[in-house]
């Protein structure tokens, strides 16, 4: 079949847009390490199935062959409150400090919703199964429907926690200015053998390397956040009083009237890590050994070393670059020999056979499938639709 050159340059033409417009949707999310805004609504899944962005290619197989799943462990969580109406959220107890009354501990912001579902979404069938879902939620409100936390509401959550006799208490908050009394309900907290975890503060533009309580406190277990492969998401947390790291990168997580939502934020990490705690106080308490804050933030930084050195994001994403890369230098020899081509015909000499150039084209626009579809696998894309 004799293939006419204008037809040739016209494909090449399209195949070239094509390469620009698949580059433009393979990228990820933009997310500025915030977990403010609006979140990313995702659709919920097919009745009788779950997501778990936490299974594949990290160390939770290891705990949950065990037996290991959070039974048993008390973990408070000081934030907006839950969403009451979510099925896939089990609150063993609750308790509102923002406003009159005590019992409506009702979630009107999402974020306490959205940490809860990390933690301990339970395993029944339903969207999203958390890192510990088999553990006992205790649910504080302490922050109102802005996000915004006092000092006294906080504290009170404390103590309200201590009196529960839990083991963890999540903070996924966090205040520029140091409080001795809040310092004080943190150290009350730490010698009736209570971890805490808290937020080490997101970071709000460059250079930001603030100190975030309860979060800087020696006492506590300060979290830094981890991007989509692993890696430290922003070099200013290297500055900060950091004990572990955990991802929190378009994490998958539950959203008010039974939504899920992809979100990004230090807070996110926080609640992995408390997930993770869940789960090692739960195997020592098998064993009978005692948790010190030390040895919990040993066991930590194994468990998600191993995270962090087997990423399957990162192994698509480095191979979607070496096919962006090959494809760049394909789509530009191919407009090299197109101008040859045009170049030789105008001199009237002998030119490249059109078949090479048709099939160069032909491997050019398999490769941009290709790297589509990787683009589709990565964490910032549609796992969940």
């Amino acid at each position: 079949m004799k293939i006419s050159f204008r037809l040739l340059f016209i494909v090449i033409i399209s195949v070239f847009a094509f390469s620009i417009f698949l580059y433009g949707c393979g990228k990820g999310s933009d997310s500025n390490g915030s977990s403010s805004g609006t979140p990313k609504i995702i659709k919920q899944n097919e009745k009788g199935k779950e997501f778990s962005q936490f299974e594949m290619g990290d160390s939770l197989h290891k705990w949950y062959s065990q037996g290991i799943t959070g039974k048993g462990v008390k973990i408070a969580l000081l934030d907006t409150g839950v969403d009451k109406t979510c099925k896939d959220l089990s609150v063993t107890k609750g308790i509102n400090f923002v406003g009159d009354n005590p019992g409506n501990y009702n979630d009107d912001n999402g974020h306490g919703t959205k940490i809860a579902g990390i933690i301990g979404a339970k395993k029944n069938g339903l969207n999203l199964v958390g890192i510990a879902y088999d553990s006992d939620l205790y649910i504080a409100k302490v922050a109102d429907k802005n996000g915004n936390v006092k000092f006294e509401n906080l504290i009170k959550g404390i103590q309200w926690a201590i009196n529960q006799h839990v083991d963890i208490i999540n903070i996924s908050l966090e205040f520029e200015h140091d409080n001795a009394a809040l310092h004080q309900a943190i150290t009350d907290a730490v010698k009736h053998n209570i971890m805490v975890i808290a937020s080490s503060g997101n970071i709000r533009f460059p250079g930001d390397t603030y100190s975030a309580f309860p979060g800087a406190y020696k006492e506590v277990i300060a979290v830094g956040m981890l991007n989509s492969y692993g890696k430290v998401y922003s070099k200013e947390f290297l500055s900060k009083k950091v004990d572990v790291f955990a991802p929190g990168e378009d994490i998958a997580a539950l959203y008010l009237h039974n939504k899920m939502t992809l979100d990004t934020g230090v807070s996110f990490s926080t609640a992995y890590t408390t997930g993770y705690s869940g789960l090692i106080i739960q195997s020592d308490k098998n064993k009978g050994r005692s948790i010190t804050r030390d040895s919990l933030i040993s066991q930590l930084k194994k468990d998600l070393e191993i995270n962090r050195s087997f990423n399957l994001g990162s192994v698509i994403n480095i191979l979607a670059i070496v096919l962006r890369i090959l494809l760049n230098i394909l789509v530009v020899t191919l407009i090299i020999l197109t101008i040859i081509n045009w170049l030789r015909k105008k001199q009237e000499k002998k030119r490249i056979p059109l078949k090479i150039l048709m099939i160069t084209t032909i491997i050019i626009l398999i490769m941009n499938v290709a790297v589509f579809i990787l683009a589709g696998l990565l964490p910032t894309s549609t796992p969940l639709m």
